[in-house]
């Protein structure tokens, strides 16, 4: 009735019936009706979306009856309505509370993918609203989707405000990776091991195992092969070999591939070492230290675990 009285009261006529369903809405509430106050409600704001306080109302009972994904959409509806800085604070805390009590009851459910579905549609709801993307990821982080939620998180937006939270969110999502060690064939020189590896992508060497380096070597003209150059130089330093101390150039290369296992951003000593022949360095601790890795000398493999 108030719909079609709507268009023909004045402003101060329609403000004495409108007030007159908020307060019956408030006498539901008091009845604790919650159910037939949603139905209201839910009429009226379907006709009047900007009523601010009547989506208030709606949200409160729709939060009594555990109707969280209801409660978080009229209360996205208050947001884009809402103006002054104390209103726009209280929505976003009763947006917040509203998402962790859905979090809350997937937990208790055991229904990780339904947590996904929920936190995906809020994603589509705000596609630039950080929380929103930061909830989907701790939701696939849960449920498993690691590899979703790393390309969610890489795809997010710089910035100092959420840096903290999506860096704890990469680190546990990193450690509840499934574990699969990575077999990488090795060849004896003697009573040691040695293994290919690529650099940059470009140019394999032969590197001696050696658990005593702590810095990679790699002889100069195979970095050169690489296409590593004075861009890359980094630094002088003395390393101590068997034969003495030797003075050696460091260099920060893009990536090093063992097998199938690819690290990023290593820093490589560069010097001929003399006794090594044909193998082009040292595999040392600097890079080993990355993995979890262990040496099955019957199979002559390396096995390494991220």
């Amino acid at each position: 009735m108030y719909g079609e009285l709507y268009s023909r009261l004045s402003e101060a006529e329609s403000k004495i019936f409108r007030d007159a369903i908020l307060r019956y809405a408030g006498d539901l509430a008091s009845q604790n009706d919650h159910e037939a106050r949603i139905a209201l409600l839910g009429a009226y704001t379907g006709l009047f979306f900007k009523d601010l306080p009547a989506l208030r109302m709606l949200a409160r009972s729709q939060h009594a009856l555990k109707m969280y994904p209801a409660e978080v959409e009229t209360i996205l509806l208050a947001l884009n309505e809402g103006y002054l800085v104390e209103d726009i604070i209280e929505l976003n805390g009763k947006l917040e509370s509203a998402v962790v009590a859905q979090d809350l009851l997937f937990i208790k459910q055991g229904d990780p993918e339904g947590a996904v579905e929920f936190h995906r549609s809020l994603a589509l709801l705000r596609p630039y609203f950080v929380p929103f993307q930061i909830g989907l990821a701790r939701a696939l982080v849960n449920a498993g989707g690691i590899d979703e939620a790393f390309s969610l998180l890489d795809a997010l937006p710089d910035g100092a405000d959420y840096a903290g939270q999506i860096d704890r969110l990469k680190q546990m999502a990193e450690a509840t990776r499934p574990r699969q060690a990575t077999a990488i064939p090795l060849m004896r020189a003697g009573r040691s091991f040695v293994l290919e590896a690529t650099v940059n992508g470009r140019e394999t060497v032969r590197l001696l195992v050696d658990t005593g380096a702590t810095l990679t070597i790699i002889r100069p003209d195979a970095l050169r092969r690489a296409g590593v150059g004075p861009r890359e130089f980094v630094n002088q330093t003395t390393l101590e070999t068997a034969g003495g101390k030797i003075n050696a150039s460091v260099y920060r290369i893009g990536s090093l591939r063992m097998g199938a296992e690819l690290v990023h951003n290593v820093t490589i000593g560069s010097v001929e070492i003399p006794g090594l022949g044909d193998i082009d360095g040292l595999l040392g601790m600097d890079v080993l230290d990355r993995f979890t890795f262990a040496i099955d000398q019957a199979e002559r493999v390396m096995l390494l675990t991220r």
